[in-house]
Parts: C-alpha cells; structure tokens; sequence
C-alpha cells in the first residue's frame, strides 16, 4: 500500500522544483524528475496547471463585466451572512 504522505511530499519537492524553472522547462524537468513515477509526475503536473490558471482566477472586476452582469441590484439585502450595500 501507497503512503499517500509521502507521495505528496514528493509531489510538493518536485513542484517547487519545477516553479523554479522557466515556464517553457517546467514540464521536461517534471518528466526527467519523475522518472517511473507516474502518479508523483500527473500530480506534479495537475499542480502545474492550476497554478498557471490561478493567475487569471478573479481577473475581471464586476464592473468592467458589462450592465448585464450588474444589472441585479442587491443593495440592502442579505443573502447568508453578507450584508449588499453599494459605495459612494
């Protein structure tokens, strides 16, 4: 059996690793490091991914999305614990 503890502290040595490359040597280095583990390589490389698209996540302010994504005036009501006022 696995330890998955392991696997995901050499999942994190490896990713760290390859954030240190430039971006176009990222996934070779990867390859090259993980050597016969498959499943430390996909892992390294899912974390890869993400952190690429992470850098995109909540980009966009709402306002700069167009009236049709504003158009929905939550002023003064409450939806769970948050409280919709406006600024200004």
């Amino acid at each position: 059996m696995t330890d998955h503890r392991e696997d995901w502290v050499r999942i994190r040595q490896v990713f760290e690793a390859a954030l240190a490359q430039p971006a176009e040597r990222q996934a070779g280095f990867v390859h090259e490091a993980c050597r016969g583990e498959e499943s430390i390589r996909d892992g390294v490389l899912a974390l890869l991914a993400s952190h690429k698209n992470a850098s995109t996540f909540l980009e966009k302010r709402v306002v700069d999305l167009g009236p049709a994504v504003r158009a929905a005036d939550l002023t003064g009501q409450q939806i769970g614990p948050y409280q919709f006022w406006t600024c200004g």
